[in-house]
Formats: structure tokens, sequence, C-alpha cells
């Protein structure tokens, strides 16, 4: 099909319509023009519907639901074809005017006409959409299947009658025609891309109905037959509608802007099925009324609306329970975006507070150094003096380790509390993860929880921001303290560095209970805490951290209660390492 060009396939069904013509022209009357007609119009009914399923395989979400509506109703029609087939080249016999055939040949129009008022040419609707757009569908098919048994029924199942039959037929089918006719001339108006598709499907309905009408009257007064000249144009809007489907499938048009939106087409289709359950009082008053049609026709008819109206109700019932099970899903969603925006929000006006403090702090630890400073350097003044005898040194040694340690916690702060872009450097992971500790050290509320060291003394240098770095390390180990907190009150968190399978390991092993969903914990916004207590993005930053280095973390529950979070780091490569060492030097230098 993909090497075949729209103008070929125009050509081999024109040559095929033609050749049609000219068997009906030529041929008499007799089984080989009645089977070479029956063969001609199933054959090209089986390419429309091909073609149509060709749609169906490639079409986007947005043509799915109107090329297999189409599919389904040229499916429809070639079924009740070969009915007739059956009965004229298979029983050699007549077919008769009522027989039951025609419900499909009536009903193979209800499809093209649901198919229509999807609007092809219009952007993809989402599943639930399309889920609607079946269900309406349905409600359709059974309006109109109510409407042939209603009006034309009585005349083929209760009390037949070839004549009543065949008008009260020719005029519904011609109003059916007329409405499918109706909605691709508005679609073909509006559309842009797609209007050669609905100029071809149009023109194509538009011999149908004509022809169809005309056959059906010949029918009524037996003068027609199968592969005569009524036939020629039958079989030319059977090729037009292949061909149709042809020129979508090589063409593929692109989306445009639909005529109504998804809302107002819903809007629209629950107002026709209401219309269509609402009508159903006024035939069942007409059938109660109308006595002229005999006693046994009007129980028929009172039935068939009891029936239809059970139909319809429990399709609107079941429309409503997914309307209401939409709209409770939407209130969810809604919920839940809310309750995220209102976190990010307090994130927000965390990270401005955060910010504000580390502009304070920046202050305040340059205030401090100052007499830090002065501290270390006139202790280191009196140190050298050799009269000071050994209680004396001792206490000046003391001064000055306690300074240092204060100068060391001072610096640590500053680089946590800055915020500034990234800017690796050869690193030891031990020396962050020792700055880390320190840092939460100064939480007096948790002097409770034990926090072990287990460092490898000849750790790898890795390649990073030793800001971010602290930030990560400080967040895991400070989110393990508090689990363990909230739980038990107390706890031990062991924090072990090693170098494995060519990695630099860091583990942060608590005794807590454990996370719920180690899957999900570095989700955004994700958090067991109580609203307002956390906002769920303090892991989900660490993870971007991790991934920004080249490193890996994972979580996941220890078989003896509590987490461990374990991040991987590639070591350091030796052209990172001279170049920390020509920056270091050239530092040096100036």
């Amino acid at each position: 099909m993909n090497q075949i060009s729209t103008r070929r396939f125009a050509y081999g069904l024109a040559i095929f319509v033609a050749a049609y013509a000219v068997a009906s022209l030529c041929l008499p009357h007799g089984t080989l023009l009645v089977g070479l007609g029956n063969a001609g119009q199933s054959l090209i009914l089986a390419a429309a519907t091909c073609t149509a399923l060709l749609n169906v395989r490639r079409a986007r979400k947005q043509g799915l639901p109107f090329w297999a509506l189409t599919s389904f109703g040229f499916f429809l029609w070639f079924v009740s074809q070969m009915i007739w087939t059956y009965y004229e080249s298979i029983l050699r016999a007549e077919v008769p005017n009522a027989y039951s055939g025609d419900v499909l040949f009536f009903l193979h129009m209800v499809p093209l006409i649901a198919a229509a008022s999807t609007q092809l040419h219009a952007e993809p609707m989402g599943e639930r959409s399309t889920r609607f757009g079946y269900l309406d569908f349905s409600l359709l098919l059974v309006w109109w299947f109510f409407l042939y048994a209603y009006l034309v029924g009585p005349w083929q199942f209760v009390q037949r009658d070839e004549l009543a039959f065949g008008m009260r037929y020719n005029i519904l089918y011609a109003v059916e025609n007329l409405t499918l006719l109706i909605a691709l001339c508005v679609l073909w108006l509006r559309a842009t891309s797609w209007k050669r598709v609905y100029a071809h499907l149009l023109a194509a309905y538009v011999i149908y109905g004509v022809s169809s009408l005309t056959i059906n009257i010949a029918v009524d007064r037996k003068g027609y037959y199968t592969g005569s000249l009524y036939d020629v144009p039958l079989v030319a809007s059977m090729a037009w509608c292949a061909y149709a489907g042809f020129l979508a499938f090589k063409s593929d048009p692109a989306p445009e802007r639909p005529l109504l939106s998804a809302q107002a087409q819903t809007r629209w289709h629950s107002r026709l099925a209401m219309v269509a359950l609402f009508t159903m009082p006024f035939f069942a008053a007409w059938a109660a009324t109308d006595t002229a049609v005999g006693p046994a026709i009007q129980r028929y008819r009172l039935l068939l609306t009891l029936a239809a109206m059970l139909m319809l109700t429990l399709l609107l019932c079941f429309k409503e329970e997914l309307l209401q099970r939409k709209l409770v899903g939407l209130l969810d969603e809604s919920r839940r975006s809310y309750e995220s925006l209102q976190l990010l929000q307090e994130d927000l006006l965390q990270k401005e507070k955060l910010a504000a403090i580390g502009k304070l702090v920046a202050g305040a630890a340059h205030e401090i150094n100052n007499p830090l400073t002065a501290i270390l350097g006139y202790s280191s003044l009196v140190a050298d003096d050799p009269q000071l005898n050994p209680v004396q040194r001792s206490t000046i040694a003391k001064i000055m380790a306690q300074a240092r340690r204060t100068k060391a916690l001072v610096s640590s702060l500053l680089t946590f509390a800055k915020q500034t872009p990234m800017e690796r450097s050869v690193l030891d992971l031990n020396t962050v993860v020792n700055n880390a500790v320190q840092l939460h050290e100064l939480d007096r509320d948790t002097q409770n929880v034990n926090i072990v060291r287990n460092l490898h003394p000849d750790l790898p240098a890795i390649w990073g921001d030793k800001n971010h770095l602290l930030q990560a390390c400080f967040h895991i180990l400070d989110n393990a303290v508090e689990a363990m907190q909230e739980a038990h009150g107390k706890g031990t968190a062991t924090l072990t560095t090693s170098f494995e399978g060519g990695k630099v390991l860091l583990r942060c092993a608590d005794t807590g209970p454990g996370v719920a969903d180690p899957g999900k914990i570095f989700d955004p916004f994700y958090t067991t805490k109580e609203v307002g207590k956390g906002s769920g993005l303090g892991l989900s930053a660490c993870y971007g951290i991790v991934r920004d280095h080249g490193g890996e973390i994972k979580c996941e529950n220890r078989i003896f209660g509590g987490a461990e979070f374990t991040l991987s780091f590639p070591p350091a490569e030796k052209e990172q390492q001279a170049q920390a060492a020509v920056v270091g030097r050239a530092k040096e230098l100036k």
C-alpha cells in the first residue's frame, strides 16, 4: 500500500467503475450479470473498509475514533451486501423487499454520523474523552435503531406490508443520509488541511444518498435488479469512499483547531442524549393514541418504547457514573496540586529565610573570625615565651586548640551558608563528612543521637564542589537523625566511607523505623512528615547534587531495622588532580 500512489489508486478505481458500467450496459439481465454485480459491490466495499482500517492502524489519538467508527460503518455495509449476495448468488432467490438485511443497510449510516461528530481534523482528545465519544455513539445507535423499529419495523416484523414498509423506510433513510451530509458539509466548510478529505467524503455520500434513494424506489416498483445501471452511481460512491480513505492514509494532514472544544462537544452530546430520552414519552403517547394501526402494532410500539427508554436510561446512568468518576479524579488532582503548591510556597519561604540567615551567618562569622585571629596570634606569641611553666604552656595549647576548632567550625558554617555556582576541585570525602558532623553537633536538641564515623584512612580523592556535597551529606545525616528522634527519641547513625568496585562510597545507616517506600524517597514533594513539616524536596535536591557529580545514590531498608543511604562517586582522574595541583600552586604564589 505504501508503494501505491494516490493517482494510481484513483485510476484503478476509475477503471473498476468503468468496467462495472460496461458490464451493466452490455450484459443482459441474468445470473452472470447478477453475480458480477454482487461480486463487484462486495469487492469495492471490502476495499473501502480496508482503506479505513489502514487509517485506524496509523492514526494518532485524534483520528482513531473517526476511522474506527468509519471502518465499523463500512463493515456493516459490507455485511449487508454479503447477505444480499447470499440471497441472489447462493440461494438463487429474489431478495424480499422487507428482510433482515435492511436493518444493517439502515444502521450502517449511524457509525458514519457518529464519526463525523468526532471531528477528524481536531487535535487529539484525551483517553477519557474518547471513551465518552464511544458511549455517545452507543446512545446514538440505540436511538436510530429505535426510530427504525418504531417507524418501519411494524410493517416488517408485526404486520407485513411491503408498500408501507418501503415508503417509510425510504423517508427515514433519506433523513439519515441528510443528517450525515449536513455534518460533513459543516466540517468541509470549516476545515483547512483536511478540506480535501472532507470534500471527497461529502461528494461520495451525496452520490450514495441519491443513488440509494433511487434504488429503493425502484425496488418498491419492482424495477431493480443487481447489475443494472442503477448500480453504477452506487458503485462509484463506494469507490469514492475507498479513495477518500486512501487519500487520508497517504497525505496524513496535520491536526487543526476543533470546531468545538472537548467540553462543548461533550455538552452538546449530553444535550442530544437528553433530547433522545425526552422524546420517548411522546412516542409512547403516539403509540397509545394511534388506534388506526391496530392493537398488535400498538402493543409492539409501547413495548419497544419501554425497552428503548430502559436502554437509554441505563446508558445515561453509566455515562453519569463515568462523569462523576472523572470529576472526583479532577477534584483529587486539583487538591493534590494545591497541596503541592502550598508546600512549594512554604519551601520558597524557607529558602528565603535560609538565604537571609546565610547572610547573617556570613556577617557574624566575619566578625567572629577577627577576634579568633587575634586570640590565635596572641596565644602563639605567649606560647613562645620561654619563661612559661608547663601548666601555663598546657593551658595556652588548649586555648589555641579550641580557637582553631572554633575557626574551622565558622569556616564550615560559611561554606554551608553561601549559595554559589558549582566550583569543582579535588576533595577528600572524609573531610566533607567530618564537616557535616561538626555542623550537626551544633544542634543541641539532637544530643541523644549518637553519630559514629568509620572513615577509610586511604580514601581516593573525588572531583566535586565541597559546598554542594556538604549540603547533601548534612541533609542525609539530618534526615536520619530526625527519623530516629521521631520514632524512638534516640538512636545511632553510622557514617562509613570506603572504596569498592572503583567507586568512592559513603554509607549513612540509622537505627530508625526505615523508609515506607524507598523507590519514591527521591521523588519531588514525596514526604512522610505531616503537612507543613516537610516539603519533600530535600532528598530530591540531594539526588540532583549526587547525579551532577557523576555519582549515584540509593536508599534501602536494612534487615534488622533502619534505613541506609549509599552515595557512590567516581574517583578523581589524574588530569583533574594535576589541574587542582596547578590551581593550588597558583594560589600559593599569590
